[in-house]
């Protein structure tokens, strides 16, 4: 399988693909969620403590507000990032049971001497290659009865 299939179209199994990356991305962002306030929560009781002697109040609850502004601020441009990465990666599948459906659809047809081509980076190549002997053992069996 070393015909090269070149990625037209990111979206081919649409709502497959919107779930995979949601999924990703709520795990993510959960993670980045619990994560940040666990590091800001330790920090701001440590830093607190500490500097509360230093700073007015005012200041001090200042400086926290900024911080939470960049956090929220850098996770809202990486869940964006995340999202598109989970696209990608999903094609890695939709992409073959997209061209899976369309080569069972062209053997129903009739049409058996089309092979199934997959990138090496999709999944689902030992399907693919069980679908291709399968088309060559029918192809064969055709010949003897025609």
């Amino acid at each position: 399988m070393d015909k090269r299939v070149v990625r037209t179209r990111y979206f081919l199994a649409k709502g497959f693909q919107l779930r995979y990356a949601g999924i990703i991305l709520l795990v993510a962002f959960v993670t980045a969620v619990l994560s940040s306030l666990t590091v800001f929560r330790t920090m701001s009781n440590i830093l607190g403590d500490k500097l509360s002697q230093v700073y007015p109040q005012g200041l001090f609850v200042a400086i926290f507000d900024k911080v939470a502004f960049a956090l929220l601020k850098n996770m809202a441009v990486l869940s964006v990032i995340i999202f598109i990465f989970a696209i990608y990666i999903s094609h890695r599948i939709a992409g073959p049971i997209h061209r899976i459906k369309s080569i069972i659809h062209d053997i129903g047809d009739g049409k058996i001497d089309t092979a199934i081509y997959l990138r090496k980076t999709d999944e689902l190549h030992d399907l693919a290659e069980e679908l291709n002997k399968m088309q060559e053992n029918l192809k064969s069996r055709l010949k003897q009865t025609g």
